[in-house]
C-alpha cells in the first residue's frame, strides 16, 4: 500500500526541501550558479541550512568534493573559512573565479576592452579537431578560437577563460532545449520545446561572448560585496589524478560487483582521509542519493559513525533529467 501524504511528509526534513514557488530560479541560483552551468550542482540554500545547524560561525569548512564551489562560496558568505579539494582542472578555475578577490575597476576595464574587440576578431580558419568542427558552425568556431588567442594579453585570464567556456557551451550546434547533454549536433531547423517555435542552429558565438563578458562585469561587483571580510578560501587541484578510471563516482554507472566495490572502497578512502582533518567532535555532512543503500558499509569502512540521516525532497526543474526524487543528508562523526 502506498504511503499517505502525511506519512510521506513526516519522514522529510522540510527545512531542507523547497517547492518551486518557495524557491524560484533567481533565488535558488543565488550568487554562484549563473556564473557557469554545472552538471552536478546543488542549491546554496541547502549548504546554508546545514552550516547554520552544525557549524559555529568562524569555523573552517572542508569540502573534499568541491565541484563547482557551491559549498565554498556559501561557507564564505556564512562567515567561515573554507578549503576545497577538486579533481577536475576546469572546476578549480571556476572555483577560483568565484572566490578570488579582484580589483573590480581593472577587471571591468579588461572585460569591456575584450568586448570592444569582438567585432574585429580575425576568424580565419585555425587548426581544430574533427570533434570540435562537428559541434560548431565554422563562423562560431573561428570566433571562439580567436577570442581564446586574446586571453593571454590580459591580467584576468581566469575570468576570461570562464567567459570563453560559457560562450562555447551556448554556441554549440545543439538544440536550445537540450544544452545540458545533447546527443548529436543540430544542423537543420527544428521545433524548439523551449521557445515554442522553429529555431535554427547557432552560427555565431559573438553574442554569447558579449553577454558573458557583461554578466561577469556585474557579477564581480556582487561577489566582492558578498564575500568581503567574511572569510578566505583555498582550493587544491589534483590534476595528476584527473583520469576517468580514478574519478570517484565513475563506477556508479556500472552495476557489476567489481564496479560497486570500486565505488564503495574509493568513497570510503576519500571520507577517511577527509575525517583526518576534522576536529574531534566535528560533524561531516554527506549529501547523497543512496539508491543502493551503500553508505552504511562505506561509513563503517571509513571509521565513521552515523548520528543523523535526514531525508529531503528534490525537484530537479530543468533539462533532460527534470523530475523529482529523494536524497539523504548523512550527519556523521569519527567512530
Amino acid at each position: 500500500m502506498a504511503v499517505t501524504q502525511d506519512e510521506l511528509y513526516a519522514g522529510i526534513d522540510l527545512e531542507l526541501s523547497w517547492s518551486e514557488r518557495a524557491l524560484p530560479e533567481h533565488v535558488r541560483t543565488k550568487h554562484v550558479h549563473r556564473l557557469h552551468p554545472y552538471h552536478g550542482k546543488f542549491i546554496p540554500q541547502l549548504v546554508e541550512v546545514l552550516l547554520d545547524r552544525y557549524f559555529a560561525r568562524g569555523s573552517h569548512v572542508l569540502d573534499p568534493f568541491a565541484g563547482s564551489g557551491t559549498t565554498l562560496v556559501q561557507a564564505l558568505e556564512s562567515g567561515h573559512d573554507a578549503t576545497g579539494v577538486e579533481l577536475a582542472a576546469f572546476n578549480c578555475v571556476l572555483i577560483g573565479v568565484k572566490t578570488a578577490s579582484y580589483d573590480l575597476e581593472s577587471l571591468g576595464d579588461e572585460l569591456r576592452d575584450a568586448c570592444a574587440r569582438l567585432d574585429t576578431l580575425d576568424v580565419r580558419r585555425r587548426p581544430a579537431s574533427p570533434y570540435v568542427r562537428r559541434w560548431y558552425a565554422p563562423r562560431a568556431l573561428g570566433e571562439l578560437l580567436a577570442f581564446r588567442e586574446l586571453i593571454g594579453e590580459y591580467e584576468h585570464r581566469d575570468v576570461l577563460h570562464v567567459v570563453l567556456s560559457r560562450a562555447a557551451r551556448s554556441s554549440r550546434r545543439a538544440a536550445h532545449f537540450d544544452l545540458e547533454a545533447p546527443r548529436a549536433p543540430q544542423t537543420a531547423e527544428y521545433w524548439c520545446h523551449k521557445h515554442k517555435r522553429t529555431c535554427r542552429p547557432v552560427e555565431s558565438a559573438i553574442g554569447f561572448l558579449r553577454r558573458a563578458s557583461a554578466f561577469y562585469a556585474r557579477y564581480g561587483i556582487t561577489i566582492e560585496r558578498l564575500l568581503t571580510d567574511n572569510g578566505s578560501a583555498y582550493v587544491s587541484a589534483i590534476h595528476a589524478a584527473a583520469r576517468r578510471e580514478l574519478e570517484l563516482g565513475a563506477a556508479e554507472a556500472g552495476t557489476s560487483r567489481a564496479s560497486v566495490e570500486s565505488y564503495v572502497s574509493g568513497i570510503a578512502r576519500a571520507l577517511a582521509n577527509a575525517a583526518e582533518s576534522v576536529v574531534p567532535g566535528g560533524p561531516l555532512c554527506i549529501v547523497v542519493n543512496d539508491r543502493r543503500d551503500l553508505y552504511p558499509e562505506i561509513l563503517d569502512r571509513a571509521g565513521l559513525r552515523l548520528d543523523e540521516r535526514l531525508r529531503r525532497h528534490v525537484n530537479r526543474r530543468t533539462g533532460r533529467r527534470a523530475g523529482e526524487y529523494f536524497e539523504d543528508v548523512l550527519v556523521v562523526q569519527k567512530a
